[in-house]
């Protein structure tokens, strides 16, 4: 996660639901390890994101691990499961989240949610965005785009009738993803001029790891754990 951007809030509403947002974040760094299996789900469902495209985020990251940690050359960091980079340490302290607490699987799913939401609402809801999470140079974004496209389509165990719904796109965008859920994001074809290329494309850069018969199977066996708990959902009011 790299190549961070802040946004400031545009106007007071904004800026109170931010930090409301942010606070359930922090709530959860008080719950039970046994209590985070869902979070992904539930921070996807919480932020109005595509939970199999955070998921797949998650994976392209750290594999899904909640203690990775990376030093870029400029000496930032990218802590835990969502590879959370250091630059946004100022602006999550003010929600009352510190640098540990990003090594929580949960905290790290609702703040990698939070940031993709934004990217969302900053380029719409487009493969562009999902690229964005990593980063804004078109050299990289279209890269880190078509990857996580591709652990989607043959890592992630979706639902018959979400698989069947990824076709082809245009030839101006990328394949389309229907959400699995209502409240999952759909990623809509991209139209803008500097969309990255075509996701149905052999992406340039190799899955770190992600093509071994033993990732497959840690992946699918997290998958299933963390989705198994019960829903966190009705612990957090918006």
């Amino acid at each position: 996660m790299s190549e961070r951007t802040n946004m400031p809030a545009r106007n007071p509403a904004r800026a109170a639901a931010r930090r409301w947002s942010m606070l359930a974040v922090a709530l959860l760094a008080c719950l039970p390890p046994n209590s985070k299996a869902d979070c992904v789900d539930d921070a996807a469902a919480y932020h109005d994101v595509n939970p199999q495209v955070l998921r797949a985020i998650g994976y392209q990251e750290s594999h899904l691990n909640p203690q990775a940690r990376n030093r870029n050359r400029n000496g930032s960091e990218d802590l835990g499961m969502f590879q959370i980079n250091s630059i946004h340490l100022p602006e999550l302290s003010r929600y009352g989240i510190e640098r540990q607490m990003l090594f929580n699987p949960c905290v790290s799913a609702y703040v990698a949610a939070w940031h993709l939401s934004r990217k969302i609402r900053q380029h719409g809801n487009n493969w562009w965005a999902v690229g964005a999470y990593h980063s804004e140079s078109p050299e990289h974004n279209g890269v880190y785009a078509r990857a996580v496209e591709g652990i989607l389509n043959r890592k992630l165990p979706l639902p018959r009738s979400t698989r069947a719904s990824m076709r082809p796109a245009p030839a101006d965008g990328n394949a389309v993803l229907v959400p699995s859920s209502a409240t999952a994001q759909p990623m809509r074809a991209i139209t803008a001029r500097r969309a990255p290329p075509s996701a149905s494309a052999t992406p340039t850069a190799k899955l770190t790891g992600a093509d071994t018969r033993e990732d497959d199977r840690w992946l699918d066996s997290m998958l299933i754990s963390l989705n198994r708990s019960a829903s966190l959902r009705e612990r957090f009011a918006r």
